[in-house]
């Protein structure tokens, strides 16, 4: 679904952001659009943590080419941690289940 929303910046003015909106466990996530190639998703829940990888179009999923988060809600609340503490393309998603996030 494709949302327009408002937010201010720091100067205060109002900036209009194309924006992809989606609901995780009941919460709502805006996802900026940008002007570049999208990258490669991938996703995976497991109880109440979700994971999600991004990598440039392409990557293998054995390549260390990826981003990887892992959501953790707990009722309305929601921690966002990164594998092995990074948020750079340096993680292989076949790892996403074993590797520490932080």
């Amino acid at each position: 679904m494709s949302n327009d929303f408002t937010r201010r910046n720091t100067a205060d003015q109002e900036k209009k952001i194309d924006a992809e909106k989606m609901t995780v466990n009941g919460l709502e996530i805006f996802r900026q659009r940008v002007g570049i190639a999208p990258n490669a998703l991938r996703y995976r829940e497991v109880g109440a943590a979700i994971y999600i990888g991004e990598a440039p179009p392409g990557t293998l999923n054995s390549s260390p080419a990826w981003r990887i988060k892992k959501i953790l809600t707990t009722g309305s609340d929601f921690d966002i941690l990164w594998a092995n503490g990074t948020s750079d393309f340096v993680n292989v998603w076949d790892d996403w289940n074993s590797l520490s996030y932080s």
